[in-house]
């Protein structure tokens, strides 16, 4: 139960810092443009990040079974 919840704290500071970058770090110090705004912008943003932790937490999961 231990490492779960390590687990679970790691990915929601992982996630928080994330949405902070991108919140306040892109329009004012990396020099890029901020996402733009449009829907399938929007909703790749959103996705994307729960897409890749799935990919890598199914990954995970077949390889230690095996």
């Amino acid at each position: 139960m231990g490492a779960q919840l390590s687990s679970l704290v790691k990915v929601l500071v992982i996630s928080a810092v994330g949405a902070a970058l991108i919140k306040y770090g892109l329009p004012y110090g990396f020099n890029l443009a901020a996402i733009a705004p449009s829907n399938g912008g929007a909703l790749a943003a959103i996705l994307l990040p729960a897409i890749v932790m799935a990919g890598l937490l199914w990954w995970r999961s077949t390889s230690q079974t095996s």
